[in-house]
């Protein structure tokens, strides 16, 4: 088969005799493949160019098609127009006409020589393109017919403010040119030059070069696009944007002067610059010694120049139309009884706008302008109360003005009527579209504008006065005491909305806007669905302190407010829901205190729960420790009683901490103060804070020198000093930076703690001497604490009359903490007892003991060692696993509260492996609640203890756990 590339169907087949000397093979199959191949193609290919053949015939066709039909129109044209021309002619030349029929019918005289002037360009352009164009050549006094030519238009560039400059030395030679060609070629180019030059001059030029005659004619006009260069001697092609007079015109002008010039033998180029000027230039040549008389057509009786030049003074503002300034029609009855409305016209033709004007002018004040641009001038000038524009004008179209228009909340409601050449209903559609309120086709009857514009004037009478009765409606609403909104429609489009409605619910553009396009954050938080509903069922809804979440400025944040909200729906005389009237009230300040009050509440709870914690922790080395001391009589116990001494200290100072802020809060502390030495007090804390220092193996700096003395409580500022240590050794990572300064500055003096540890959020800068405030934590409690310190701290200075300030660059970055006191002008540690338990029976086994306290956990490792069981100590989770592996632990006792990873995470991880399947785990914590038990049994623990442990119970639960377990 022979197949069509790209088709189903098949161009035929291929009958092929096989050589019986050669086997069929693969490659035989191949070839003739190759072959059937080179014929599809050779098909396709004889079949393309014939199907290109004939569309170059159709079009063909069709352009000659058009050609004629061109030329018919163009003579069936003319016989009207001339049908017409002739007696209007006649009419003008009566002196007794009266004077507003004189002028109409001048209007329809002019506006019929620009009918057949563009007939005649048509008629012109079809004959040259059906070859019907014979060119008369006469020697001719070239420079002297192009200078009258030109300076036809001098009357309508001065008054347009421009220069015509004409430089067209004689020359010594006659050219043979057809004249009346030559005098389209020139009125053509200097009128398409007056069309887009605004300012500055127009040049016509002509020049004599070896073998031809250069005619220039060069502006400083608005210019043309660089990519629009190639196109401008096309058929019908318009240039779009170009800043111009008028937005008249075929686009055959150019075109037809192209065509002209080649029957000249001659070439057409084009140069230009936007916004600099374009310059035409028309080569033609020259041919000498033809013979004949050289002279020049005479101009005052040929109606071509005369058709041009006044096409071009319509193109100018009339100062009498009001184009250059605000003067109206209708204003002979500015006095009377009624007030008139207020039409602005804008159209680019001046015939247009002096018809318009004449026809709306007995009834209403009209102003007529010349362009988009001007229009919105005057609208801003002076609201009128209808807009009537063309579609098609320079600068600023129809289109354009009415999105201006529909953009500005000042010029919204204004209706406007567009008027259009194009007749086609998609024109229509667009301009409705685009927010027309009324759309007219050219040609349109007078009597059907002025309906359609006492119409629309009656609509905005009837528009007004509903702003009127709104503005009303707003006044009362703005005097009410409370927040207020009416919504319209099912799309909750704001009416009305008081002052105090836009203050707390931010100061935006709200009437006339839907609630999802003002407030679209409400969206997403249901309140749009909440109106929706309210609309549908007619049922109105209360809320009391409503969380919202509003943006109250536009570069602000979030922000969170509370509100009651009234909706209740607002209905028509026949009961159908046309609105919601929305009441709100404020209560964020309520709410926000009744939340403060809650969070308080829950941070007492979570306070009392961390205090039965942090209790526990230090109780149970302590009573190892006591337990040890019991179990080695006559054995040196200096360690065992250092440790009792330290934890009983921090025991100590949780307790005293909490005293304090007990006093504090009820104003009973009494300050025993005297004059106190700053260095011995610096001295003291560090004495005191030392172990925690030695322990995280941090550097610390101490700079204060003697003689910084204030008037204090040497007690209480040491613990001051001592509790801004203590939060510099506990928040700083080991083998950290410390550094303590005391300096006098002007008449006080300062002291400066220092650290290069974890840093504070700047939010927390703001709450860090609150009590109770803390970085949250979970069950990592290594660095402890109440979260008092900083605020003891806080009033302990308050009460000495000083400040302290907290300042950190972020997290990570240190933090500094200064104290300020008044200079004045010229310090024992608690112990405790604890009670002593029995040691329980001895064993064997293998026991990991896993805890972050090191005292804690080598001192139960040591009491267990001691009653035989043989212990190792970790005091991570990761440490934990790497031991487990080699020591291979019967028994794991692992506190829950481990850095790094917690004690769930270890048991789980330790369960995983096969080789500790037989390893009983006991969880070691501070919790002791019902709901503490079932967690750490569901993770996997064997057995719980609570600290401070038992020691009975605590040998219990191990000879307990060695036993083999129960068969499944």
């Amino acid at each position: 088969p022979i197949a069509h590339p790209g088709q189903a169907r098949l161009a035929g087949a291929v009958i092929a005799g096989i050589s019986p000397h050669r086997a069929f093979d693969a490659a035989y199959r191949e070839f003739i493949l190759l072959v059937v191949g080179q014929l599809g193609a050779g098909l396709a290919s004889a079949r393309s160019y014939e199907a290109e053949r004939r569309r170059a015939e159709s079009l063909a066709e069709l352009d000659r098609a058009k050609t004629t039909f061109f030329s018919n129109v163009s003579h069936e044209f003319r016989t009207p127009l001339t049908l017409m021309l002739g007696p209007l002619g006649g009419l003008l030349a009566d002196p007794d006409l009266p004077g507003r029929l004189h002028a109409e019918l001048s209007t329809i005289h002019r506006n019929g020589l620009r009918l057949l002037k563009l007939v005649n360009t048509m008629l012109d352009f079809s004959r040259i393109e059906a070859g019907r164009t014979t060119a008369r050549f006469e020697p001719t006094d070239l420079a002297q017919l192009t200078s009258d030519l030109a300076s036809v238009f001098r009357a309508a560039t001065d008054k347009a403010g421009l220069q015509l400059i004409v430089d067209c030395p004689p020359l010594d030679v006659a050219v043979r040119v057809d004249r009346d060609m030559w005098e389209k070629i020139v009125l053509n180019l200097v009128s398409n030059a007056f069309k887009f030059t605004l300012a500055g001059e127009i040049r016509v030029s002509l020049t004599r070069h070896e073998g031809r005659i250069d005619l220039i004619v060069r502006d400083t006009g608005s210019g043309i696009p660089e990519h629009e260069l190639e196109r401008v001697f096309e058929r019908f092609h318009r240039v779009e944007g170009s800043a111009g007079r008028t937005h008249e015109g075929t686009g055959i002008g150019l075109a037809l002067v192209q065509e002209l010039v080649r029957l000249h033998g001659g070439v057409i180029t084009v140069t230009s610059k936007l916004g600099r000027g374009t310059a035409f230039t028309v080569g033609i040549p020259l041919v000498e010694g033809a013979g004949g008389s050289v002279e020049a057509a005479a101009l005052e009786h040929r109606s071509g120049p005369n058709a041009f030049i006044e096409e071009a003074l319509r193109w100018l503002p009339d100062p009498s139309s009001g184009d250059l300034a605000p003067v109206v029609a209708g204003a002979a009855a500015a006095n009377a009884p009624e007030p008139r409305g207020r039409v602005l016209v804008a159209d680019d033709n001046a015939d247009m706008r002096d018809y318009l004007r004449r026809l709306l002018g007995d009834r209403w004040d009209v102003e007529t302008v010349g362009n988009g641009r001007l229009a919105l001038a005057a609208l801003r000038r002076r609201l009128p109360d209808l807009v009537i524009s063309d579609v098609m004008m320079p600068e600023l179209d129809g289109l354009g003005l009415l999105a201006e228009v529909r953009g500005d909340p000042a010029l919204r409601e204004l209706p406007m009527i567009l008027l259009s050449a194009r007749a086609d209903e998609a024109a229509r559609i667009e301009g409705l579209r685009a927010g027309a309120t009324d759309y007219m086709h050219k040609p349109f009857a007078s009597r059907e504008l002025l309906a359609r514009v006492e119409t629309q004037l009656m609509r905005a009478a009837l528009r007004s006065t509903e702003r009127a009765h709104q503005r009303y409606l707003q006044m009362i609403f703005e005097q009410a005491p409370i927040a207020i909104a009416v919504l319209r429609g099912p799309e909750h489009v704001f009416e009305i909305a008081n002052s105090r409605y836009r203050r707390i619910l931010g100061e935006r553009e709200m009437v006339g806007r839907r609630v999802a396009d003002a407030l679209p954050e409400l969206a997403a938080q249901g309140f749009l669905d909440l109106l929706d509903r309210v609309y549908r069922t007619g049922e109105p809804f209360i809320g009391t302190s409503l969380p919202v979440t509003l943006h109250r400025t536009p570069d602000a944040p979030p922000e969170e407010l509370f509100l009651d909200l009234f909706y209740h729906t607002l209905a028509d005389p026949a009961g159908e829901v046309t609105g919601i009237a929305a009441v709100v009230h404020d209560v964020t300040a309520l709410a926000t205190a009744r939340r403060d009050a809650e969070i308080a509440n829950r941070a007492k709870d979570e306070f009392l729960a961390m205090l039965g914690h942090e209790l526990r922790n230090p109780l149970a080395p302590i009573m190892t420790a006591l337990e040890l001391m019991r179990l080695r009589p006559g054995v040196g116990a200096e360690r065992e009683r250092a440790v009792i001494e330290r934890q009983v200290q921090h025991l100590v100072g949780l307790v005293d901490d909490l005293l304090d802020v007990s006093r504090i809060t009820r104003g009973k502390v009494e300050l025993r103060a005297e004059p106190v030495e700053l260095a011995d007090v610096i001295a003291r804390s560090i004495e005191v804070v030392s172990p925690l220092l030695e322990d995280h193996r941090h550097v610390l700096t101490v700079d204060a020198p003697r003689g910084l003395i204030v008037h204090g409580d040497p007690g209480r500022l040491a613990q001051v000093v001592s509790n801004l240590l203590t939060n510099a050794a506990k928040y700083t990572p080991r083998g950290g930076r410390i550094e303590v300064a005391a300096w006098r500055a002007a008449g006080d003096i300062q002291i400066r703690v220092t650290d290069n540890g974890l840093g504070i959020e700047p939010e927390m800068l703001r709450r860090i001497f609150e009590p109770f405030v803390q970085e949250r934590q979970a069950l990592d409690r290594a660095r402890g604490g109440l979260g008092l310190g900083l605020a003891i701290v806080d009033n302990l200075i308050k009460l000495h009359g000083g400040t302290v300030v907290a300042t950190s660059a972020g997290r990570d970055r240190g933090t500094a903490f200064t104290v300020t006191l008044p200079a004045l002008a010229a310090t024992s540690a608690a112990a405790g007892d604890a009670r002593v338990r029995r040691a329980a029976e001895p064993g064997d086994a293998r026991v990991l003991i896993v805890d972050d306290n090191i005292d804690a956990a080598q001192l139960l490792s040591d009491l267990l060692a001691t009653a035989g069981y043989h212990t190792l100590a970790a005091h991570d989770g990761p440490s934990a696993l790497a031991a487990a592996g080699t020591f291979q632990p019967q028994i794991a006792v692992i506190d829950l509260g481990l850095p790094v990873m917690d004690g769930y995470e270890l048991a789980r991880l330790l369960r995983a492996r096969p080789e500790l399947a037989a390893t009983r785990l006991v969880a070691l914590t501070g919790y002791g609640q019902s709901q503490d038990h079932a967690r750490t049994t569901a993770a996997g623990f064997d057995a719980h203890l609570v600290k401070p442990i038992d020691i009975d119970q605590l040998h219990g639960v191990l000879e307990l756990l060695r036993r083999p377990r129960a068969p499944a």
